[in-house]
């Protein structure tokens, strides 16, 4: 595809307010969300909550430090995607309990165990960065990258909240996947940290996979959490 710049070659226009063209990509993009079961939604964050995982989809916009490092604009973001999973403890180490609001938990898509950061699917001479959409001052570049953010919802990062309906799918990506922020996920951990070996462990649990579990949970440190669950554990063996 053609860099935007050139598509939008055209002498600047005037300068678009930064709220402005904030609420303008909220309003394309969170319908979608809410059509796909995204019911709840604060500010730049959305919300599916699923029987054991609550699905989160969040627009990251990032401080004025930010914008001057990378030479982006205050109303680039980017998109970022969670995978809470409520049988797992928070550990207060690694993001602490999320809020709670009228009963529902409403974890931050940065602080989930498993996270996605997508890399944007249009070319912008503007920023290198993959995974940041770069809007211009004008708001020239608005409509395309709705429109796209729209199109790569549908068809890749909703679809990606998928493969963890099976517990079993989590499991398995626990134990045999490197870390990919752009495809696969990240944010659980190398092969051997003991991050990873928590989320082994409580999935194991939820499984009903309680040796595994056990073997999981001795490579933690010692937490409340982690101490009562190995346990009961030990108490089920014998």
């Amino acid at each position: 595809m053609a860099f935007l710049g050139k598509l939008f070659g055209r002498r600047p226009g005037p300068v678009i307010e930064t709220k402005v063209a904030k609420q303008e990509i909220r309003a394309a993009i969170f319908p979608l969300l809410k059509g796909c079961g995204f019911d709840t939604a604060k500010g730049f964050i959305a919300w599916r909550h699923n029987p054991n995982r609550i699905d989160v989809v969040q627009l990251e916009f990032f401080t004025p430090l930010h914008h001057r490092k990378w030479g982006t604009t205050p109303a680039s973001f980017a998109v970022e995607l969670g995978c809470y999973f409520t049988f797992v403890p928070p550990f207060l180490d690694i993001s602490g309990p999320p809020k709670i609001q009228d009963g529902l938990m409403l974890p931050v898509a940065t602080r989930c165990p498993i996270r996605r950061s997508p890399n944007k699917t249009l070319r912008q001479r503007e920023t290198r960065i993959p995974n940041i959409w770069y809007v211009d001052r004008q708001g020239a570049y608005l409509k395309p990258i709705c429109q796209a953010v729209q199109d790569l919802l549908t068809t890749d990062l909703l679809p990606w909240f998928d493969r963890f309906q099976d517990t079993r799918e989590l499991l398995r990506t626990l134990l045999n996947d490197d870390e990919d922020a752009s495809t696969g996920g990240w944010g659980f951990g190398a092969k051997g940290s003991w991050a990873r070996w928590y989320l082994i462990g409580f999935t194991a649990i939820e499984l009903g996979e309680r040796e595994l579990a056990l073997r999981a949970l001795e490579n933690v440190p010692q937490y409340p959490d982690v101490d009562l669950a190995r346990k009961k554990l030990i108490s089920a063996r014998d």
